[in-house]
């Protein structure tokens, strides 16, 4: 997921450059570093790109979309790489700028989802008294939050706290759950434009 995700936005950040330069070469300019950003997305079979992490999150937070399979969050990014690719064909950087922000905020939903579920899974594991299974989930959990920490930190999320809960030389819930991380996140949330709807809910 890290890899991955870390990829999608260089190509992107990469497709803007280039852009901003005027090379809009469908062969390899902008357009090509966009398409690759679908690609490292979504993968030519999805079952382990973030694009599958994302619609297991939605399933999570009941934020499938009306497909009933489809994350609202996959939809957007869907739409969103649509346009920033019709953005640079019409050579339109301030679209593309834009539909990579929409990328970027997105994303971010998908793992504030995964980080929230996996400090949840530890005090459920706790409660039934597994620390082994509390350990892997907080583990877990790290993983996912690796993914954001650098676009949602810049945003307002407390990036200390969240790193203390998942701190692996901690006792697993030593410095909170799910509520913790929930707070943490919820100014970078506001500043990105992720409403509680776009989150949902736990089940």
């Amino acid at each position: 997921n890290q890899v991955l995700v870390a990829w999608v936005v260089h190509e992107l950040t990469a497709a803007v450059a280039k852009a901003s330069d005027g090379d809009f070469d469908v062969a390899d300019g902008a357009v090509h570093n966009w398409d690759e950003a679908w690609a490292y997305y979504h993968g030519s079979e999805p079952g382990g790109s973030p694009f599958a992490t994302a619609d297991s999150r939605a399933a999570n937070f009941a934020t499938i979309g009306p497909d009933g399979e489809t994350a609202r969050a996959n939809a957007a990014i869907l739409a969103a790489m649509i346009e920033g690719r019709d953005a640079l064909l019409a050579e339109d950087v301030a679209g593309a700028e834009a539909a990579s922000a929409e990328v970027v905020r997105n994303v971010a939903i998908t793992y504030s989802q995964a980080v929230i579920r996996y400090a949840s899974l530890v005090e459920g594991d706790l409660s039934d008294g597994d620390t082994e299974k509390a350990k892997e989930h907080q583990a877990e959990g790290l993983a996912f939050w690796r993914v954001i920490e650098a676009y949602v930190t810049p945003a307002g999320a407390d990036g200390d706290t969240i790193n203390a809960i998942f701190d692996l030389s901690d006792e697993p819930g030593a410095n909170g759950f799910g509520d913790e991380v929930t707070a943490a996140l919820g100014p970078a949330w506001e500043e990105l434009g992720i409403s509680a709807e776009d989150i949902g809910r736990l089940e």
